[in-house]
C-alpha cells in the first residue's frame, strides 16, 4: 500500500504541474501536447506498480469471498459435529439456502442468513463441522468455526446427533 500511496502522490504532483503549465499555454496544440505528456507520465507511474496491483487484486478477490457479518446485529452461531443438521436448521429458520448433503463436511465456509424473532432481527451463521481434537490438528475449514466462536459476540447453538448416526 505504501507504493500505491507514493504513486498516487506522484500522479497528483504531475497533474498539478501540468495544470499550472496549461495556464500559460499559448495554443490549443500546446495544451494537447501537455495533456499527452502528463498522461504518459501518469501511465508510466501506474505501470511500475504491476506487482503491488497484482497483490491487491488477490487480496480483493479473497476479501470478496468472505462472508459479510454485521457486528451490530444480534448473531447466532450454529456449530457442532459434521453432519448433525446445522445447515438444515439454518435453511428452516432463515432466508438463506445452504447446500445439504447426506455426507459430512458439505459446509466448507461460513454462511450467513437472516431471520426475525419477536420483531428482533438476527443473523445466523452456519459454520463447518468441528471434530474433537487439539487446536493445532484442526483443518483450515474447522478453523473458520473456531474463529467465529472466538471473535464474534454471539449466542451459540451447539448441535449434537443423539442417535449417533452422524458418526461422532
Amino acid at each position: 500500500l505504501g507504493q500505491v500511496s507514493a504513486a498516487k502522490r506522484r500522479i497528483e504532483t504531475i497533474a498539478k504541474e501540468n495544470i499550472r503549465l496549461l495556464n500559460f499555454a499559448d495554443s490549443l496544440y500546446r495544451c494537447k501536447e501537455l495533456k499527452r505528456a502528463a498522461l504518459g507520465r501518469m501511465a508510466t507511474t501506474v505501470k511500475k506498480l504491476g506487482e503491488p496491483f497484482k497483490y491487491l487484486e488477490e487480496v480483493r478477490q479473497h476479501m470478496s469471498r468472505l462472508p459479510s457479518i454485521d457486528t451490530a446485529v444480534r448473531t447466532l452461531v450454529i456449530c457442532g459435529f459434521p453432519n448433525v443438521g446445522k445447515s438444515t436448521f439454518m435453511n428452516a429458520v432463515s432466508r438463506a439456502h445452504v447446500d445439504v448433503q447426506p455426507y459430512a463436511f458439505t459446509t466448507k465456509s461460513i454462511f450467513v442468513g437472516h431471520f426475525e424473532y419477536e420483531n428482533l432481527r438476527w443473523q445466523i451463521l452456519d459454520t463447518p463441522g468441528i471434530l474433537d481434537k487439539p487446536l493445532a490438528d484442526r483443518s483450515s475449514i474447522e478453523m473458520l468455526t473456531m474463529a467465529a466462536l472466538a471473535h464474534l459476540k454471539s449466542a451459540v447453538l451447539f448441535f449434537m446427533d443423539l442417535s449417533e448416526t452422524c458418526g461422532h
